[in-house]
């Protein structure tokens, strides 16, 4: 099908990406804290903590000394914090709470054994909520004159520690850095800033490469002795992941001197340094970061989830194994589908992610709660959710609502606990899960549940929902002409609640103008607009509800640009021609040959003639699709029909087969070769070659069908990709004949086409598949005849790129079974297209040579070629001046002579 007859979809993500540092809610260790739409902060769980043989109570701030609180309570403090309204806090598993002011300033209280206060105490334990000092910012803007810190405008928690980035970007941190979880453990800068000391006020966090102060950090987050930081340099909310702390089992997510992961360098860095896959590059084009207690996640502007570190506790990465590994690795989509998976091969697509001890948690793109990993605590409570009591799940598990038993499918974002977790839903509820012992849950008693139920609100309002806005597709390229017809679609699936709706307004825009609204949510038509030319087109989602602290709520924009393909040619507007033939030429700008048909019409379906490349064609003037003008003169139309016709796994000069693999009559032979392709953009495969081999013990025909198919794609538990024998995305049988005479070898020696023509969705991020052969049935056979192909040493090594720009299709390796190789297998001379690009006709006037009239040439010593005029006509001269006309034949001799007055 023609792209420009497809009516495209581009979908807004239901909400804008939501961390755990966007939320209103947070869960560390036993307990809970909730910001309410008042801005006030209240508290519930455990109360108390037990440090160096001491009990203490007191440490939620509600005002309290119960051991434990099962419903939220207001926290208190003195009259200046009460005074004050609050937009986000963080709740540290240390049992410490970091909450942030709408003017700025920085509140923290609970356990303050390392510091992680961070007013400067000695003191063991802080009951009450108190400010952070300025540290490392006294004497500066960010100090409120009272050595006090401000200008902050988002703060974390790890586990012993706290964090807070500055309105400038800048990062710092504070409290332990050189103990884990049980306070023995070996030193690890989970400060990051170059020391391994701890501190009671606020220090720099320093980039590795530099020794300077972190900048453009726009979220942080930390685990038992992790951190990581999102580094947006250019301002377009996506970025780079920094991490610094202990680098044991991965969790760096490099090496601590912030090469690639290494096994061998898993110790502790003090400074930040990038996390990187294990070919060097970046972990990049990242929305979102969260910290477990032992892992990393990150979600991609593609909705792709991330993951490293101890994946061998309960398979918390999802990698649907128990592996430690310090590269990112995709979370594995297990029971998710939709938009929660991506369609075209394994692994998770989500909006929002968080991660807790021992497990991890997302919302799918489409709505839905999913959770892996640890599923005990408190008496395998269930931290995950699944209504199951299993220890563990090592792929995405949807979590189960108790009231309905079903499986939601509006939330928004998902929240941590250490094993109990939140999630938020778009009429603005929070429902919640897991270990209970402490009343963490809020619910009223202290009864854990795996499956989730609703968060019991007293006196506590939540606050409403963030706006959002995030286009599903990449930017798209169209046929501009055909758009005004068939128009892009630009969708929002904005799901919010009735009850909610009118605190929302949608803006849609073409470049910088407003092309529709504002309209309010409740309106359906501002969930879509109809692009109908090439643009940069944009969405933006404003809050006007006024029931957000602060005021803070910033406009939700998310952009795509449609761009028309290009052309890939030029052809000039006249062409001369003489005879009977035409002979138009295209000139091609591509890299690669594409193929370009000749039409009589603007809208004509007769193709004329067909060229590929730069190239001529021969074309009848007399064509019944042509239509010439009266004075000769004939209109061809050009139409580029594909911007590809590349190849890969090109035979070389020189072949010599290396052995054969007999074809079986089965399809279970695991170890057939198949050999692996990566396809970054939609293409559609039309062939390919084999060496084959017939073995005819006696003269006559061996006949049959062979069987070929593409393959989707699994992981091993080492994470390699290998062909999926139940995911098949094509197939194609050929029939074969081949004879032996009397007299002729018993071995012949053949090459095979196969005119696959299947089409390859292709990926920005590469989408994995296998090509081989599948079975064969044999209708003739010969005594006991085969037919054998070629495992063929008869083209290039691996790794092989297309042979244009070498950005289209990619080929790594072939696979036998689990096992990969980089024997390069019997496929060779793969061709392949891409779908029509550039779709426009462009009219090329055929110029007839035998002219009636050479009218007004100055001056008059130019020189015409006149051929001889079939129609006998009269040729006319009208010249502008005097002067001498002089023929001659084309042998350059004159045969008349003539003066022109």
């Amino acid at each position: 099908m023609r792209s420009y007859y497809i009516l495209f979809l581009i979908l807004l993500t239901s909400f804008k990406s939501q961390s755990q540092n966007d939320s209103p809610i947070s869960g560390y260790l036993s307990s809970s804290a909730m910001i309410c739409s008042s801005g006030k902060i209240f508290a519930w769980g455990s109360n108390q903590i037990a440090l160096a043989k001491t009990e203490y109570t007191g440490i939620l701030g509600v005002g309290s000394t119960n051991a434990y609180e099962t419903l939220p309570k207001p926290v208190t403090g003195s009259n200046k914090f009460n005074s004050l309204t609050f937009k986000q806090l963080a709740a540290g598993s240390g049992k410490h709470i970091v909450a942030l002011a709408c003017d700025g300033s920085v509140w923290a209280w609970g356990n303050n054994r390392n510091g992680q206060i961070g007013n400067g105490s000695n003191d063991s334990v802080i009951t009450e909520p108190m400010q952070v000092k300025a540290g490392a910012m006294a004497g500066t803007k960010f100090d409120d004159g009272s050595g006090n810190l401000i200008g902050v405008k988002l703060v974390s928690s790890g586990n012993l520690n706290s964090y807070a980035i500055l309105n400038d970007g800048r990062l710092l941190s504070w409290g332990s850095n050189n103990k884990g979880n049980n306070g023995t453990d070996d030193t690890f800068g989970q400060l990051g800033d170059g020391t391994t000391v701890d501190r009671r006020i606020p220090v720099f966090v320093l980039e590795g490469s530099s020794k300077l102060p972190m900048f453009n950090v726009i979220n942080v987050c930390a685990g038992d002795a992790v951190a990581y930081a999102l580094i947006d340099e250019d301002g377009d909310g996506l970025g780079n992941v920094y991490s610094w702390g202990k680098g044991r089992n991965g969790t760096l997510g490099r090496s601590v001197d912030g090469s690639p992961w290494s096994i061998s360098k898993e110790d502790y860095s003090s400074y930040a340094f990038p996390v990187k896959f294990l070919d060097n590059s970046l972990l990049s084009n990242i929305s979102i970061i969260s910290a477990g207690d032992v892992i990393g996640l990150a979600l991609d502007k593609d909705g792709n989830v991330w993951a490293w570190g101890n994946g061998a506790w309960a398979g918390c990465t999802g990698q649907g194994q128990h592996i430690s590994h310090g590269d990112p690795r995709k979370v594995l989509n297990g029971e998710t589908s939709g938009h929660g998976s991506d369609g075209k091969g394994p692994y998770l697509k989500a909006k929002s992610i968080s991660a807790g001890q021992g497990f991890a948690m997302a919302v799918t793109r489409d709505g839905k709660p999913v959770a892996w990993g640890n599923n005990g605590g408190c008496d395998r409570g269930g931290s995950l959710g699944i209504a199951s009591s299993l220890p563990e799940k090592r792929t995405p598990s949807y979590i189960i609502n108790s009231i309905t038993n079903t499986i939601d499918s509006n939330v928004v974002s998902i929240i941590r606990g250490d094993v109990f977790g939140f999630y938020i839903t778009n009429d603005n509820k929070v429902y919640t899960w897991g270990c209970n012992k402490y009343g963490q849950l809020g619910i009223g008693d202290t009864f854990s549940v795996n499956k989730v139920v609703p968060l019991i609100f007293k006196d506590c309002e939540l606050k409403d929902l963030k706006p959002y806005a995030k286009f599903l597709n990449s930017d798209t390229m169209v046929c501009a002409s055909k758009m005004a017809s068939s128009p892009v679609l630009l969708k929002s699936n904005f799901s919010i609640s009735v009850g909610q709706a009118p605190k929302y307004q949608t803006f849609w825009y073409k470049d910088t103008t407003l092309v529709k609204g504002p309209l309010s949510a409740t309106n359906p038509q501002s969930s879509y607009f109809m692009a109908t030319s090439p643009g940069a087109y944009s969405v933006k989602i404003k809050y006007i509800g006024g029931n957000d602290q602060c005021n803070s709520y910033a406009d939700a924009i998310d952009k795509i640009s449609i761009q028309a393909f290009p052309k890939t040619f030029s052809v000039e507007d006249e062409i001369l021609y003489n005879g009977d033939t035409l002979k138009p030429k295209v000139t091609t700008t591509s890299t690669y040959s594409p193929l370009y048909a000749w039409y009589g019409s603007p809208t004509s379906n007769v193709v004329l003639a067909y060229s590929t490349g730069t190239s001529s064609v021969s074309i009848p003037k007399n064509h019944s699709a042509l239509s010439p003008l009266s004075n000769g003169d004939i209109k061809l139309y050009l139409e580029e029909k594909s911007p590809v016709i590349g190849s890969i796994k090109r035979k070389d000069t020189i072949c010599t087969p290396l052995y054969y693999q007999t074809l079986r009559s089965d399809t279970s032979d695991n170890y057939v070769t198949r050999t692996h392709f990566v396809a970054y953009e939609k293409l559609k495969i039309t062939s390919f070659k084999l060496l084959a081999k017939a073995a005819l013990p006696v003269p006559g025909k061996l006949s049959g069908k062979l069987h070929f198919a593409a393959y989707g794609y699994q992981l091993t538990p080492n994470g390699v990709v290998i062909p999926n024998d139940k995911n098949i995305l094509n197939s194609f049988e050929m029939d074969f004949e081949i004879s032996r005479s009397p007299g002729d070898s018993v071995n012949k020696f053949f090459e095979l086409t196969v005119p696959f023509n299947i089409e390859i969705p292709g990926t920005a991020d590469g989408f994995q598949f296998f090509i081989s052969r599948a079975n064969v049935a044999l209708t003739n056979k010969i005594g006991s005849g085969t037919i054998a192909i070629a495992n063929t040493g008869c083209n290039q090594a691996f790794p092989l790129a297309d042979n244009g720009n070498g950005k289209i299709l990619k080929s790594n390796y072939t696979a036998e079974y689990i096992n990969t190789s980089s024997y390069p297998g019997p496929i060779f001379d793969l061709k392949f297209e891409k779908s029509q690009g550039f779709c426009d006709r462009i009219p090329v006037l055929m110029k007839n040579e035998f002219p009636t009239s050479l009218e007004d040439h100055s001056p008059i010593a130019e020189l015409f070629t006149i051929y001889p005029n079939p129609a006998n006509k009269v040729f006319v001269l009208n010249a502008k001046e005097a002067g001498t006309l002089r023929l001659m034949n084309l042998q350059g001799m004159e045969v008349s002579k003539r003066n022109v007055m």
